[in-house]
């Protein structure tokens, strides 16, 4: 027999008498409910999935369900249909409904907390390849391989106690990576670097005590984390030093140096990377082609601090107060040759 849902889909586009509203919205409430609490957002703030204006998720909740109704079944309505076509008689449509739902909750959450949704995919992704690889156990897991809430993840060797979220926010700024990694997490690009970055992270936990924690514990310390970073790093002023040392405060040694995050890097990752493209200068050549090549990237070096690449005639302008004496017309070929080489060493 088809549900007070799929009767409610049938009237809106049929002609078949409208089915009880309060019926059907009764169900589809429920529905809308139990995806809510599957995605674990009960104990944050509405404005997680794009409610702003509401102080808790009693105020929101008609809205949210008002907008549900609209995008799950209003809109895709005629679609909905369609797939009963050539279905056995009362077939239901609630398991399409819900993936509706599911997929709407999901794209609100990734557009309203953008960093938070891909830190807790990146970091996930890279603890279940150390589950797999053996270098962490997991349980409990959902249908036997999901992650779940509480979810214990643990080191081998004998089990300790479960650390707490406090402890373990205590013991993350211990970690030696852990500032240019909330840089990292902060820009939401894409970062070939950063799966084994994170698999270190993980590592390091266990090497300072921490034998078993929540998934949600981390999970949410790494997210409120990356968040504060990406913020002090918009409120920075252009110009400044870039300078995120181990134990700096971050508001304090951050630059702008354009609207994105994805010019951000910390200077012990600014200074190695300087030294690798200078070691690649060096190698085996014309010498007096070394040599205007290391010149015009010493010049490039003040505007690289800041975040971006000077033009030619502002290399030749520099060149020509230093009194090197390199052709004008070659700037343009050593600054082509240094952006290449700065590029695949910043994917490293």
């Amino acid at each position: 027999m088809p549900t007070s849902i799929t009767r409610h889909v049938r009237s809106l586009i049929a002609s078949t008498t409208a089915e009880s509203f309060d019926s059907f919205w009764k169900d589809f409430g429920r529905l809308v409910r139990s995806e809510w609490h599957r995605l674990q957002v009960r104990h944050m703030p509405p404005s997680i999935l794009g409610y702003p204006g509401h102080g808790s998720w009693r105020d929101a909740w008609d809205e949210l369900l008002a907008n549900a109704y609209m995008e799950a079944i209003l809109q895709p309505a005629p679609e909905l249909l369609a797939a009963l076509q050539g279905q056995p008689p009362g077939t239901s449509l609630d398991a399409l409904v819900r993936l509706n739902v599911r997929h709407q909750f999901q794209a609100r959450r990734a557009q309203s907390d953008p960093i938070g949704t891909a830190v807790y995919r990146r970091l996930c992704s890279v603890l279940r390849c150390m589950v797999n690889a053996g270098s962490l156990a997991a349980a409990p897991l959902r249908n036997g391989q999901h992650f779940r809430r509480d979810t214990i993840l643990s080191f081998p060797g004998v089990p300790g106690a479960i650390l707490a979220s406090t402890d373990l926010d205590a013991m993350l700024p211990r970690l030696s990576d852990w500032i240019g990694l909330r840089i990292l997490l902060a820009c939401t690009r894409r970062s070939t670097r950063l799966p084994a970055r994170l698999t270190a992270f993980v590592q390091a936990l266990g090497q300072v005590g921490c034998q078993r924690f929540r998934l949600m514990d981390l999970v949410e310390l790494v997210q409120q984390a990356a968040r504060d970073t990406a913020r002090e790093l918009m409120r920075s002023r252009v110009g400044t030093p870039v300078g995120a040392f181990e134990g700096q405060e971050l508001a304090q040694g951050l630059s702008r140096p354009d609207d994105g995050l994805s010019g951000y890097s910390n200077t012990g990752d600014f200074e190695e990377r300087c030294r690798r493209v200078r070691r690649r200068i060096e190698l085996p050549g014309r010498e007096d082609a070394r040599r205007n090549r290391l010149q015009v990237f010493e010049a490039c070096l003040p505007a690289l601090r800041q975040g971006f690449w000077p033009s030619v005639r502002e290399v030749v302008d520099w060149l020509g107060q230093a009194g090197a004496a390199i052709a004008r017309g070659s700037v343009g070929d050593h600054l082509r040759i240094l952006k290449g080489f700065w590029e695949e060493e910043e994917d490293r």
